[in-house]
Formats: C-alpha cells, sequence, structure tokens
C-alpha cells in the first residue's frame, strides 16, 4: 500500500528509539528490566520484548538474565546513530528505498518519486545519520526542565 510506503518510519522503530533513549539515560552497568522500560515508555511490553530482542540480536544493547537480570546499551549512546537504528529495524533505509516499492528502482533507473524526492532523502539521511541516541536523550532532557 502507498501510504505504508510513505510512512518514513515504523512503530518498532519508535519504540526502538524510546527504549534506547531511556537507557541511555541509566548509568553505565545498571541493568533495567522490560516491564521498567514499558512502563517508562509506554510501549507495550509485546511489542518492546520484540524490539528489545532485535536490538540484542544486533548488538546495540545487552541483556542478562536472572533475578538482578536486564538491559543496558551495548556501547555509549553518542555512537548509536539514529541511522543505524532506522536500518536495524527496519532492515531497510528509507532514504535509499523506492517509495512505491521498486525493485529495480535506483539512480540508473528511477521512478518518477525517485527524483521528486531526492531533496528529502538526502535531508533525512544527513540528518539521521548526524544524530544518535545521546542527542536525543539531551533533547529530552532539556524539554524536561
Amino acid at each position: 500500500m502507498l501510504s505504508e510506503s510513505i510512512a518514513m518510519l515504523t512503530r518498532s522503530t519508535g519504540y526502538a528509539l524510546q527504549a534506547l533513549t531511556f537507557l541511555a539515560k541509566q548509568r553505565p552497568g545498571r541493568l533495567v528490566g522490560a516491564g521498567v522500560i514499558a512502563r517508562a515508555t509506554q510501549v507495550p511490553k509485546p511489542f518492546l520484548w520484540k524490539v528489545l530482542r532485535q536490538l540484542g540480536r544486533d548488538g546495540l544493547i545487552r541483556s542478562c538474565k536472572g533475578v538482578h537480570g536486564g538491559y543496558e546499551l551495548a556501547c555509549p549512546a553518542n555512537q548509536i546513530t539514529l541511522v543505524a537504528v532506522v536500518e536495524l529495524i527496519q532492515r531497510e533505509n528509507p532514504a535509499t528505498t523506492c517509495i512505491l516499492g521498486g525493485v529495480n528502482c535506483d539512480a540508473n533507473h528511477a521512478c518518477l518519486l525517485q527524483h521528486a524526492c531526492a531533496c528529502m532523502r538526502a535531508s533525512f539521511q544527513a540528518a539521521f545519520g548526524q544524530l544518535t541516541i545521546a542527542d536525543l536523550e539531551g533533547a529530552k532532557r532539556r524539554k524536561a526542565h
């Protein structure tokens, strides 16, 4: 469906960004349970578990099982770019994917919308390639004060 193709970020990507931003606020070494993350971010637990599993499988977070287990960032928040999260969760980068879902759509064989969206794509790639989870966490902190 066209409207799904035009959406830049999926709901799962939004949930991943929220969870990572919450984990970025924690002191290093502090493990946080999925229930705490779900309550703090208001992300439904079933979706959160799916996202956390994917983030862990791809090395952005670590998880420890047990009574005192939980989740933590696997690397500093300033090393996790938003474009990396988008590509990880969505398995594609909306800045490089055909909006109409064309399999053979690229710079050499572009559909009509490929050229029309070039500016938007470049802006998305530049912004999401430079912004990090630390930037999101800092912006959220400033907004709260």
